[in-house]
């Protein structure tokens, strides 16, 4: 479950999910489907998680398969444009190793305020306030500072060009992709609204794309307070306690402490982890 949400969110919609067990279901709005129902498929490749074993992955009938880790890979949307590395540090060392593999090379580099250094890999290293005059370039954000990160993300609401992000930097914890994908299948067969607890940003719009590939509409925008313009509400609005057991609130925070803090909100509003109230 975690490989479908990673898949999902790299804008790749999943068609189905292969399982014996449980042939004829539907899981996340997409039906659950048997080996031999896809055998015959034209142009169908089947993603194995990685924590499947060698030995069972080879007996698999079917040719076009690959591990997760195997396709892994670059958006090719980058393999068109001239591109700008946000970050000069070890997550753009990690990501230069990517790039490379792929033939790819950045243009530029960026960072928020320019030192003595003025070239990265014997490229030009730009500010963030000069970025409008590059707007027909993609931006890569390499940062892998939860918190800087988001910063960057606000410092780019005004750039005009794409903005990509790793997103093993934002789907980091494997036990929580579970959680989210289990807890957000429950919801939908329950019919419960969904809620997004979080700014109106990047990857909140990341999220809720993703979700409407597969049918999955975010019913509103909460936070801990209201914002008529973006129209967010406060989530002290929310009916305390969820006692009609009819929403899911998705939280949008990657750095811990505010993490936290949304929440310990949440759960005064009576909305509990244990009831599948709320993930992230």
């Amino acid at each position: 479950m975690a490989v479908f949400l990673k898949v999902a969110f790299m804008g790749v919609d999943i068609q189905g999910f292969v399982s014996e067990e449980y042939v004829g279901g539907i899981y996340l709005n997409r039906p659950i489907v048997s080996l031999s129902e896809i055998e015959y498929v034209e142009n169908r490749i089947v993603l194995v998680a990685d924590e499947v074993p060698e030995e069972r992955f080879d007996m698999l009938p079917v040719a076009q398969k690959v591990y997760w880790k195997d396709a892994l890979g670059i958006n090719e949307k980058l393999k068109d444009k001239k591109l700008i590395v946000y970050g000069v540090g070890q997550g753009e060392e990690r990501l230069y190793k990517l790039l490379n593999r792929e033939g790819i090379e950045a243009e530029l580099f960026c960072v928020s305020k320019t030192g003595h250094t003025k070239l990265h890999r014997e490229k030009k290293i730009i500010e963030a306030s000069e970025l409008t005059k590059y707007e027909e370039y993609a931006i890569i954000i390499s940062v892998i500072d939860p918190q800087y990160r988001e910063e960057i993300l606000e410092q780019l609401t005004f750039f005009k060009g794409p903005v990509y992000l790793q997103l093993e930097d934002i789907m980091d914890r494997p036990e929580d992709l579970i959680n989210f994908v289990q807890d957000l299948n429950k919801a939908i067969v329950k019919g419960k609204l969904i809620y997004l607890y979080s700014k109106k940003n990047m990857i909140a719009e990341l999220i809720e794309k993703t979700l409407s590939v597969y049918g999955i509409q975010i019913a509103g925008y909460v936070y801990d307070s209201a914002n008529e313009e973006q129209n967010i509400k406060s989530i002290f609005e929310q009916d305390r306690y969820n006692e009609k057991n009819d929403k899911l609130i998705i939280i949008n925070e990657q750095v811990t402490t505010r993490f936290i803090e949304a929440r310990e909100k949440i759960e005064l509003m009576g909305f509990s982890l244990n009831n599948g109230d709320y993930i992230s």
